[in-house]
């Protein structure tokens, strides 16, 4: 009787708990593909960081340009980085939560409907994209407005009828450091970007802020600095290492995809060298500095379809290591 009876026992415990031993199963999978979305879209999101960082000062320098108000649809660039902000604000939120989440999801369905939340992120992450496109867009075109705008008109002398400096005050970034020198570059140009970064308290050292030289020149497929079109811009990069005497900066070099990716990185770490043994020579300590070459990888236009999407691609970044 016995012998008959424990396989029914066994049987009869097997049913009770095959349930509870799908629904533990169904639980990790889904945890499972919610840590790897989150793995997933964090760095993409990281990466659109910079792009925001470029653009704020480029919007603010016309916006607080009092000369440039009457310049017809200057009003539209009022709100425009709101969406893709909040946006990004929402998507972050909910990668930051993610984990929290994941610890306390109790049933199945809760479990599939937070993959399908953190799969929204894509569709976020696109919304984003393609407004700070939208806003790169307008900035460009208003600063060309900008240039027109201020630009001094000749009398025929040659010597133009208006201020010097009209059409350079639309774009100048002026910055008196605590050496006492001052700083002149672009708006929206390093100077300004990475001032902003040192002097801003809240702006934490991370891996994904680059800001790019704006005013920096290479020979044609070469890492041989053009000194008359950079010496300029890295004298400011050097001053602005004097002025803060923790600051330590990794230079990053980048190309298009023209060519060999092999060959690619290797001019572009020779270029970031350049510029690191051109600041070194300049006498910044070689401790506070070190180069990396990225080739054709993290490029800034994605399409590289076009010389002037792959201008942009070929650069040299900095990236704040401690301030």
């Amino acid at each position: 009787m016995t012998k008959r009876i424990l396989p029914m026992l066994t049987l009869l415990i097997a049913l009770v708990l095959a349930p509870a031993c799908k629904k533990a199963q169904d639980l990790m999978k889904y945890k499972d593909e919610v840590t790897a979305l989150v793995t997933k879209y964090g760095p993409q999101l990281n990466e659109l960081k910079p792009k925001f960082e470029a653009l704020k000062p480029r919007l603010a320098g016309l916006l607080g340009n009092e000369k440039l108000k009457n310049i017809p649809g200057i009003d539209k660039l009022q709100g425009l980085l709101a969406g893709p902000e909040a946006a990004a604000t929402e998507a972050q939120a909910l990668l930051t939560s993610a984990p929290g989440k994941i610890a306390g999801i109790k049933s199945v369905d809760d479990a599939k409907k937070l993959v399908a939340e953190v799969q929204g992120i894509e569709g976020k992450i696109s919304t984003i994209n393609a407004g700070l496109t939208a806003a790169e867009a307008e900035v460009t075109k208003f600063e060309a407005e900008a240039a027109k705008a201020t630009a001094p008109v000749a009398d025929g002398s040659g010597a133009g009828s208006g201020s010097a400096g009209d059409a350079a005050a639309a774009t100048a970034y002026l910055f008196k450091l605590t050496s006492g020198f001052e700083l002149k570059g672009n708006n929206g140009g390093i100077e300004q970007l990475l001032v902003g970064f040192i002097e801003d308290k809240t702006k934490v050292v991370d891996k994904t802020t680059w800001f790019s030289f704006d005013q920096l020149s290479f020979q044609t497929g070469k890492a041989e600095l053009d000194m008359d079109k950079s010496k300029a811009q890295l004298d400011n990069i050097n001053e602005i290492l004097k002025a803060y005497p923790a600051l330590k900066l990794k230079i990053g070099g980048y190309t298009d995809n023209t060519g060999k990716a092999e060959d690619n990185k290797k001019l572009s770490q020779a270029r970031a060298e350049a510029v690191m043994k051109a600041l070194v020579a300049a006498g910044v300590a070689a401790d506070r500095l070190e180069a990396e070459g990225y080739g054709q990888e993290h490029p800034v236009c994605e399409k590289n379809d076009t010389e002037e999407c792959k201008a942009k691609n070929r650069r040299i970044d900095v990236r704040v290591t401690a301030k």
